[in-house]
């Protein structure tokens, strides 16, 4: 079998999971793989602790003009990227800079997408892609590159025989009684602009109240405000679908963790 080499764009922590698998598995077969990854939150944290080296994308700002600095900057960092390794194929999960630089050096280019909502990502990718992936759930047609498969994302980390290779032994100290974790995250995608940022319930008294019927722990993209501190879920980001495996419940605004439950067959509480 003729050894290709394959590039994955990572541009979220979740990407790491979806891709973790797949990675493992060309490698073992003895194929290249090179990983380039955005600094959001614990992707470049994940990748470290999984063992798999990486190349820094850099980190974007949290600003509408950051963010546009940042993908014209990942233009010219993604064709450099290209040229220097000659990827067979590039994987990414509806990234826009690879996209446009695999068009323009005529490499194969693989996306994957289940995010309807993401409208302004779409249009700037999905032109470019050879082929689209998404789950036969998803509700668009995206032309004749667009192929449904008969899963979930979560799947492809969380199916039995993926997920046995990646659990780890749970801290006894964390799980001796009931316990529910509960998610947060920063809204600042671009496709969270039009409903991120302000409160709409008090997230301390939320945990309080589930505080008093279980062990609340807190998971949250960025910063964990002081009040929260208490609750904070300490454990290692991979191990993180072991422990929702374990817990009475989720509760949170994560909707790819709502997702992992549901795959995982803990009951969930979306927060959109």
């Amino acid at each position: 079998m003729r050894k290709r080499r394959f590039l994955f764009d990572i541009i979220h922590p979740s990407n790491v999971h979806y891709f973790k698998g797949m990675i493992t598995q060309l490698r073992d077969e003895g194929h290249s793989v090179v990983i380039v990854a955005r600094d959001k939150d614990i992707t470049h944290t994940l990748l470290k602790q999984l063992g798999m080296p990486f190349i820094s994308m850099g980190k974007m700002g949290r600003s509408l003009g950051a963010k546009i600095r940042f993908l014209m900057a990942g233009e010219f960092r993604a064709l450099y990227l290209l040229i220097r390794h000659r990827p067979d194929y590039v994987i990414s999960m509806a990234s826009i800079n690879f996209a446009h630089a695999c068009f323009l050096l005529r490499i194969p280019f693989f996306a994957f997408d289940d995010s309807e909502h993401a409208a302004a990502n779409r249009r700037l990718y999905a032109p470019f892609a050879t082929r689209i992936f998404t789950p036969a759930s998803y509700k668009l047609n995206l032309g004749p590159k667009h192929f449904r498969f008969h899963a979930f994302m979560e799947l492809f980390y969380l199916h039995p025989k993926q997920f046995n290779r990646w659990r780890v032994t749970l801290d006894k100290k964390l799980t001796s009684s009931r316990f529910a974790i509960i998610r947060f995250i920063a809204w600042e995608a671009f496709h969270d602009r039009s409903v991120g940022s302000k409160e709409r319930y008090d997230k301390l008294a939320l945990v309080r109240e589930i505080n008093n019927r279980m062990s609340a722990y807190v998971s949250m993209e960025g910063e964990l405000p002081p009040e929260l501190e208490q609750y904070r879920l300490g454990i290692p980001a991979y191990a993180l679908h072991s422990y929702l495996e374990a817990a009475e419940m989720y509760i949170g605004e994560g909707a790819t963790t709502a997702s992992e439950c549901a795959m995982l067959g803990t009951p969930a509480v979306y927060l959109n």
